[in-house]
């Protein structure tokens, strides 16, 4: 697990496709994590997030390469993006192969997701009904949410590890300043320090 060391908090990295419906189930999570942002806990970035101007998809890179969670907001839609499916999907994977960062796919909505790589995780919510079919969609998000946070906490106790002795105090930092998401070429330095 490569916890993000210069980050004050965990950061959870979504991949979800540009369609509407896909777009207002994912605000309506964020709502959902509100307590967890409150607390210093997280940080959630996204495509959307990304300013203009620069190259996208070294953008997109530079904010999976940091993660410490990735989550992949799967609907018909995102199997179909182009970008989610051979841009972000891919990365992410290097990653948690690379790095074993944690992938969890939220069911969004129904897609056939059969002989995909999406396969072999185990998806949200737990009973791996999708979240537009649930009655009430507050309880889906809110199981999808109290998987995110158990999650979180498996990082957390993982950082107590690293620290013997000393349970980690959250915010991790207290530098005033985000870290920069463009700041790459350091990976082979950072690991032979590690």
């Amino acid at each position: 697990m490569a916890l993000s060391h210069n980050s004050e908090k965990i950061n959870i990295f979504f991949s979800l496709a540009s369609a509407h419906e896909d777009r207002d189930l994912f605000d309506k999570l964020r709502k959902h994590l509100s307590n967890l942002r409150r607390l210093g806990l997280i940080e959630i970035w996204y495509d959307s997030a990304s300013s203009a101007g620069h190259n996208f998809k070294d953008i997109i890179k530079a904010y999976i390469s940091q993660a410490d969670i990735i989550v992949l907001l799967v609907s018909a839609d995102f199997v179909d993006s182009e970008q989610c499916f051979t841009v972000e999907m891919p990365y992410a994977d290097e990653q948690h192969l690379s790095k074993n960062v944690p992938i969890i796919p939220v069911l969004l909505s129904p897609a056939d997701l059969q002989d995909s790589p999406l396969e072999r995780f185990s998806p949200l919510p737990q009973n791996g009904r999708p979240i537009t079919t649930w009655e009430n969609l507050d309880l889906a998000l809110t199981e999808v949410a109290q998987g995110i946070h158990r999650v979180v906490n498996e990082i957390a106790s993982r950082i107590s590890h690293i620290l013997p002795g000393r349970q980690p105090q959250f915010p991790l930092s207290n530098l005033t300043y985000r870290p920069n998401p463009f700041f790459t070429d350091r990976d082979d330095t950072l690991e032979a320090l590690h």
